[in-house]
């Protein structure tokens, strides 16, 4: 596997992070799938690891932590659901940002989506209309860590993020996960 990372979000200081890339993370899927372990079990696996991160930002407990996601389709926006979801098991108070129409989401994705439905999570949309910016940040300053889910490290194609909220996440003092 090429050892290679690129920079894929950055502080304000400039630090930019190091990321794999999408070739690096499906030659890795598919060397665990060869293994016998499958897409739904690695996105339990790390999202039970992720909370206890986030729980670990938050002081040990998620009681009362406001939580943000910001998640597609994707494996990592099954991951993040189920960081939510863990976290909401916890006491985390946590609020979704779909970055496509609710019906869109299928697979472990929709099925983790729709748990979090269940359990009454605040959800809305990222629409990318010009007046949807201060809304957004507003919502994303009020969280004490927001889990990014908005890659597919197993398509050929990147889907594109719209580049303002990346700008908002990248300017958000909320920390990143």
């Amino acid at each position: 596997m090429d050892s290679a990372a690129t920079a894929l979000f950055r502080t304000k200081n400039d630090t930019t992070l190091p990321a794999f890339s999408s070739a690096q993370l499906r030659v890795l899927h598919q060397s665990l799938s060869d293994l016998g372990i499958e897409a739904e079990q690695i996105a339990e696996a790390a999202s039970y690891s992720l909370a206890m991160v986030v729980r670990y930002a938050l002081g040990l407990s998620a009681q009362g932590g406001q939580v943000g996601a910001v998640i597609s389709n994707s494996l990592s926006g099954s991951v993040a659901l189920a960081t939510v979801r863990h976290l909401v098991n916890s006491g985390a108070v946590a609020q979704l940002i779909l970055l496509a129409d609710e019906s869109s989401y299928t697979g472990h994705t929709g099925r983790q989506l729709s748990f979090l439905k269940k359990m009454h999570v605040a959800m809305c949309s990222w629409t990318g209309e010009p007046g949807e910016k201060p809304r957004m940040n507003s919502l994303l300053e009020s969280c004490h860590n927001i889990i990014c889910g908005f890659s597919d490290p197993l398509s050929s194609s990147l889907q594109a993020v719209d580049p303002a909220l990346l700008e908002l996440l990248n300017e958000a003092s909320t920390p990143l996960h």
